[in-house]
């Protein structure tokens, strides 16, 4: 396998893991027997990302974000070209981790929380949201 390939590979893995992960714990809190709260999620989506990174850090540099893959293209640590297709295969890992979890959750449980999608509470603007999202 190319080196490419495996960066890419593993960039798009660690991504599903991390999305798999942190949103399902999001949709798995919403049922009856589920007890563990912002707490539990939060540390599931610490122990996953901290695991994915680990696993990707000497393969691709476990960015598994684009907002990182970015940084890491703006200090000139990764061509343009590598960065493109890392962001690629970093939204392909995330879209196949939404697909998984349509296919193993209930939808009526799933789209009480969106999926685990964020979203602005009704009390914040835009820009503020904004604001808080770039610091």
């Amino acid at each position: 396998m190319s080196q490419i390939v495996r960066r890419l590979t593993a960039e798009a893995v660690g991504t599903f893991g991390v999305v798999f992960v942190a949103a399902s714990a999001i949709v798995a809190e919403k049922f009856p027997t589920a007890n563990y709260g912002l707490l539990g999620i939060g540390i599931a989506y610490a122990l996953v990302y901290a695991i994915m990174v680990t696993a990707t850090m000497n393969i691709s540099g476990g960015h598994l974000n684009p907002a990182v893959t970015f940084g890491v293209w703006v200090s000139r640590r990764i061509s343009a070209r590598d960065a493109g297709l890392y962001l690629v295969a970093q939204l392909g890992g995330a879209v196949h981790a939404g697909l998984m979890m349509k296919l193993i959750f209930p939808a009526n449980v799933a789209r009480v929380v969106l999926y685990g999608t964020p979203v602005i509470a009704n009390h914040v603007t835009m820009g503020t949201a904004i604001t808080l999202e770039a610091v």
